[in-house]
């Protein structure tokens, strides 16, 4: 369990205020909040959600890991946010992630601090638990005040038109689509891990991941999924994961041997003749789908990219936008992902290089790279002077190369002002960081 939070008088920020862990009786008074701050529609689906998350076991969240500010003579709750634990990787390197969500406050507590005060209790448990990052997959600029940054892109997938799914012949959609039951769940967690090669930061998502989507969660949840199975006449070859809510495509992989043409052609003349009767939705008259949540570089986009319409939009569901990421220590968090980085070097033009670099952050602590026939190995090290250093990075512009949302070429392009790179350091960085596509898929 994480630290105890004892209930903690707030008085400095607003009298008769009283934080503290929450509880299953608390779900009424956090659905009336939740109520003004998201409005009645959105209330009504977190309200199952809140009840999964407090009154059921679930894989990510502990049942305690919640807090509330509580207006003491009222009883009535102004601010909320909860705390969950996951597992995503790096290359390939597993690290534990903790995430804050539910973040809520009532209109007149605003702008007094709670959230902020909620937050820092939210970090203590995160470094307790021995993660590695915290992130918040949120509103935007909100977080970067909490020591948050943006370097992992989200959503900014592409929209499947009825009118182009219309155009796949038979012969291009050879594969039929059923409703995944209990027997599938071990398929479907190899077939979504087998994606994760292709990405620079995936989401380890279990067995019991998926058993909870298919069966415990409520379905009136916000969050509930429905699960389908891609199959030949002689075997599964593929899961497709549909958020009803937003009626987006938020998973889609293929086992392998299966050709993402042919699996593509498919699921669109599965949407367009079939989804409508599988998820009991009336969707005959909705122009598109939404494969936001699978990112840019999904292979379903380059293997048939004229069923894809234009990248998500703001005006869309799920508009474009990123993952805010907070790494307490950059440092231990590259010497972390050391292997991955090996690992990329002996695959590229300077496999075999030796020597260090040393990558300065300006006023926050930066790294020194010693590189010994192969074997990577990370040290601290803090630049001293503005000049110093084999490359510098201000603000978030490492973490934007360390993540792959962008190449060292594009970045220096963007941020003229803020990358120094030597001739030596250049090569290099280009073989340890190139640009590559991430995709997470939460679990709440």
């Amino acid at each position: 369990m994480s630290p105890e939070v004892e209930p903690r008088d707030l008085g400095d920020v607003g009298e008769g205020l009283l934080m503290r862990r929450a509880a299953a009786d608390d779900v009424p008074a956090l659905i009336d909040l939740h109520r003004e701050t998201h409005g009645e529609a959105r209330s009504t689906a977190d309200e199952h959600q809140l009840r999964d998350l407090l009154e059921r076991p679930h894989p990510t969240f502990s049942g305690t890991e919640m807090t509330v500010v509580e207006e003491v003579a009222t009883g009535r709750i102004v601010s909320s946010q909860h705390f969950s634990h996951h597992r995503w990787a790096y290359g390939g390197v597993e690290f534990p992630v903790g995430e804050i969500e539910h973040v809520s406050t009532r209109v007149d507590y605003r702008r007094r601090g709670l959230i902020r005060r909620q937050t820092d209790v939210m970090h203590d448990w995160s470094a307790a638990a021995g993660e590695l990052a915290t992130v918040v997959n949120g509103i935007p600029w909100y977080y970067t005040q909490f020591g948050y940054e943006l370097p992992l892109d989200k959503h900014n997938g592409r929209r499947l038109f009825r009118e182009y799914a219309q155009t796949v012949p038979a012969e291009q959609a050879p594969y039929a689509l059923r409703e995944a039951t209990p027997d599938d769940l071990d398929f479907i967690e190899q077939t979504f891990q087998s994606g994760a090669p292709r990405l620079r930061v995936s989401y380890l998502r279990t067995r019991d991941h998926w058993e909870y989507e298919l069966l415990k969660r409520d379905p009136r949840n916000a969050w509930a999924r429905r699960l389908f199975i891609l199959t030949s006449p002689t075997r599964p070859v593929g899961f497709i994961s549909i958020h009803p809510l937003t009626l987006a495509i938020d998973a889609f992989e293929v086992a392998p041997a299966t050709p993402w043409s042919l699996a593509t052609g498919s699921l669109a003349r599965w949407l367009l003749e079939h989804a409508e009767g599988a998820l009991g939705l009336e969707v005959s008259e909705r122009p598109s789908w939404s494969f936001g949540w699978l990112g840019e570089d999904h292979p379903a986009f380059s293997s048939c990219p004229h069923l894809f319409g234009q990248f998500e939009t703001l005006g869309s569901p799920l508009r474009r936008g990123a993952w805010y990421v907070r790494i307490p220590d950059v440092p231990a968090f590259v010497a972390h992902i050391a292997p991955a980085l090996e690992e990329r070097l002996a695959q590229s033009n300077e496999a075999g290089y030796h020597g260090a670099l040393r990558i300065g952050r300006y006023r926050e602590p930066g790294v020194e790279l010693q590189f010994d026939h192969g074997r990577v190995t990370v040290e601290p090290w803090r630049q001293t002077g503005i000049h110093e250093g084999d490359a510098r990075f201000a603000d978030a512009t490492f973490l934007e190369l360390l993540f792959g949302r962008a190449g060292l070429p594009q970045l220096e392009a963007q941020f003229p002002y803020r990358i120094g790179v030597s001739a030596r350091a250049r090569p290099v960085l280009h073989a340890l960081f190139p640009p590559a596509p991430s995709y997470l898929l939460p679990l709440y």
